[in-house]
């Protein structure tokens, strides 16, 4: 009790000053985020980009903005095309600038870092990490997240007032519903469609490619289970593997 009311009789008695500091520190990361200089990198960086293509679960990306969001973290999304660093990124890739207040927090989220070889002399082992030795955001979702090493090209951008739907890439032929097996949203969808008492089963993965759940159910049964997900259709779904559910590995309910 002494401890937090002698805190806030500090911080009301030094109100002016802390706002003051408060203000001045984000200025400076202002505009050192404008000219690239955050942190102590020889390499300058103005932007972090999570590309909207290319990614093993899109989804995942959406996940990790939704968490950018939650602390503050000002994030854009591109409405075309452009070029950054002499690469090509593609329309409703996110953005995330660095002339904002937050930029020092989503750049030590988001970029790669390497624990030190630390040794207690020249001919000893290197020591083990203890307890968290490094991570980025990115990596622990599975995202692929770029940094833009020149200033930003002119290009239209929203800002991302809320977290975007999910998206849920499937198709429908035969009373079946069929979508790629790759990550969390699928696999939340599947247990919906079990708890519903649907058949699902799973393909073998094709080269270079995820497996897919082939859901038998009926229409009120599916849409129960992509309720509040963007379903849209799969273009890569082929029609012939709808029919083939007798020859694929059944998923059942998990017990409890």
């Amino acid at each position: 009790m002494i401890a937090t009311n002698a805190l806030l009789e500090t911080a009301a008695d030094s109100r002016e000053t802390l706002l003051r500091q408060i203000y001045g520190i984000n200025r400076n990361t202002i505009e050192a985020g404008k000219k690239g200089e955050l942190g102590q990198d020889k390499d300058k960086t103005f932007a972090i980009l999570i590309p909207a293509g290319g990614q093993h679960d899109s989804n995942e990306a959406i996940e990790l903005v939704d968490k950018l969001l939650i602390a503050g973290v000002e994030v854009f999304r591109a409405q075309q095309g452009f070029k950054q660093d002499d690469r090509t990124y593609t329309a409703g890739t996110f953005v995330i600038p660095f002339n904002q207040v937050f930029a020092r927090y989503a750049k030590d989220l988001l970029e790669k870092q390497t624990y030190p070889e630390v040794r207690r002399s020249p001919g000893a082992p290197a020591e083990a990490p203890y307890d968290v030795s490094a991570w980025s955001l990115g990596m622990q979702f599975g995202v692929k997240t770029e940094f833009a090493k020149t200033p930003l090209a002119a290009f239209p951008m929203d800002k991302v007032a809320a977290t975007p739907r999910f998206v849920l890439s499937a198709s429908s032929g035969g009373g079946a519903w069929r979508f790629p097996y790759n990550g969390a949203l699928s696999a939340k969808v599947v247990n919906r469609l079990l708890q519903s008492g649907a058949k699902v089963s799973l393909t073998r993965p094709e080269a270079g490619s995820v497996p897919y759940v082939i859901a038998t159910a009926k229409a009120d049964v599916w849409n129960k289970a992509v309720e509040g997900i963007d379903v849209r259709p799969d273009p890569k779904a082929p029609v012939r593997t709808l029919l083939a559910t007798t020859h694929l590995p059944v998923l059942r309910p998990l017990d409890g």
